[in-house]
């Protein structure tokens, strides 16, 4: 049966009642409660029991020794690769355990091996030794097959060179497999005024290659600006052209270029023309 306020109740440690909507809320809590704990160190927390009435809970929970790293060895990870992520064994000794900081070391090798030709690494412990409340590790690392881009493959209307686009956003034939270039491609292209993308580029792997698909079409972005006259030439006799123009080029030769150029001839005897 529900109390007054049609919740249900969760005795906690501190001695105060918790309310909840409903049980599925309680069980929520608990386990966050629980991961809470693992993240601070104590791996072993666990409810021991839980004692259910009807509109109440109180739970046991066992939270156990708090865990420190005796010692985190390199193991078979390249000295470069823990440089790069500066990795220090020394941060591993003799300090609380916490998940959240191995699962950044992790992250940030993992990271590094995608943007070396590895996107399909994995990291584990190793000769791992669990005492009372210590632990002793080693870093293993299976880097998998290298992977290199085979071909830049680009779909649609688009008059820019290969080359030029290839340069422009980083990726290009024979380079090793750099996921951090492949993110920045979609910024790259929405630089460039004179292509659109028709839709998000993907990239397509097979052993030990990858290959990645563009698919972009062409977009007008010269520009002309300006007025044209006439007047006549006092002297001569003869009409002469004036005004004021600008004009603005851009991947004109397929090259990616942009040529401005603007000329300018408000009486008969000067003009001007810069470029």
């Amino acid at each position: 049966m529900k109390n007054s306020s049609d919740n249900e109740r969760l005795f906690v440690a501190d001695g105060k009642w918790e309310s909840f909507i409903d049980t599925i809320s309680i069980l929520n809590y608990l386990q966050e409660t629980r991961q809470k704990s693992i993240n601070d160190g104590y791996l072993t927390t666990s409810f021991d029991s839980l004692i259910w009435a009807s509109d109440s809970l109180v739970a046991f929970m066992h939270v156990g020794n708090e865990y420190n790293w005796v010692e985190l060895r390199q193991g078979n990870v390249p000295e470069e690769f823990l440089n790069r992520v500066g990795f220090r064994d020394k941060i591993y000794r003799n300090v609380p355990f916490k998940p959240a900081v191995l699962s950044q070391l992790f992250e940030k090798l993992l990271d590094h091996s995608e943007n070396t030709g590895y996107p399909f690494a994995e990291i584990h412990l190793d000769s791992l030794e669990i005492t009372d409340s210590s632990l002793i590790a080693s870093l293993y690392l299976e880097r998998n097959t290298f992977t290199m881009i085979d071909s830049v493959i680009i779909k649609g209307n688009i008059r820019t060179s290969r080359n030029y686009l290839e340069n422009y956003i980083g990726i290009s034939k024979n380079m090793a497999y750099n996921q951090q270039a492949l993110n920045r491609i979609p910024d790259r292209l929405r630089e460039l005024p004179f292509v659109q993308v028709i839709k998000p580029y993907e990239v397509g792997m097979r052993p030990g290659k990858a290959d990645v698909y563009l698919y972009l079409d062409s977009r007008k972005a010269s520009n002309f600006n300006g007025v044209l006259g006439v007047l006549p030439d006092n002297e001569t006799g003869k009409v002469v052209l004036t005004g004021d123009v600008e004009l603005n080029l851009m991947n004109a030769l397929s090259q990616g270029e942009t040529i401005n150029m603007r000329w300018q001839r408000l009486q008969t005897r000067t003009q001007q023309l810069d470029l």
